[in-house]
């Protein structure tokens, strides 16, 4: 909603805008100073004052890695960025957010956008309110089987035969459990130390990339 107004030359004129709620004024044009929704000028002649109207985007990172932004907002997140930050975008605009892991590091989600079909780490978010969205990275975990049996992981994500690699947050405690098919039996762990009974549990700690073979042998 606009209101049009006739003032005498060298007037000094404050403009109070009134955003939606969670909306407010990401950038004015026309003005000689602003402040939030606030902006002052002196009219000396016809004059066009535009209000932009927007939201923020609140972006958490997990672990380490660096999110690009196909459109840079007004904020401290800037055209990419690997901590917190905050970016305020004109109302309907989309952003496409990239997640690229550091050294060492794996890719894990991207929550509170909309995932891109076929491009892990990829997603597209549209502020018509404000956002909040978490880029988590971790640690990957692989595990390979030699023999018949199945190898799971406390927390899940491992379910090896078909599952074999888990990306888990930086420290996580990973516990995997080996089980034999009929007629076989476990014959070792490499890569973390075997336990428990028949040395068919392991215990990591996921501070790294880490790859674990598990082997099964005959009765």
């Amino acid at each position: 909603r606009s209101t049009c107004q006739a003032h005498p030359p060298a007037t000094g004129l404050t403009i109070n805008a009134a955003p939606a709620a969670g909306a407010s004024v990401i950038e004015w044009q026309g003005c000689d100073t602003t402040n939030g929704n606030q902006c002052s000028l002196e009219v000396q002649q016809a004059t066009t004052v535009t209000a932009v109207v927007g939201f923020p985007l609140d972006l958490a990172i997990v672990g380490q890695g660096t999110v690009d932004f196909s459109v840079p907002g007004i904020g401290t997140c800037g055209a990419s960025s690997n901590v917190a930050c905050v970016a305020a975008y004109a109302a309907g605009t989309t952003v496409r957010l990239t997640a690229t892991p550091a050294a060492g590091y794996a890719f894990r989600e991207l929550t509170g956008c909309a995932p891109v079909a076929g491009m892990p780490g990829v997603c597209d978010a549209t502020l018509d309110a404000a956002l909040s969205v978490q880029a988590a990275f971790g640690r990957e975990v692989q595990v390979s089987v030699q023999g018949m049996g199945t190898v799971r992981s406390n927390p899940a994500g491992i379910d090896c035969g078909a599952d074999c690699s888990e990306v888990f947050a930086d420290g996580t405690t990973v516990n995997l459990s080996a089980t034999p098919d009929a007629g076989w039996r476990v014959s070792g762990f490499v890569g973390c130390a075997a336990s428990g009974p028949n040395l068919g549990r392991c215990t990591i700690t996921a501070n790294a990339p880490t790859s674990i073979a598990v082997g099964f042998g005959r009765e």
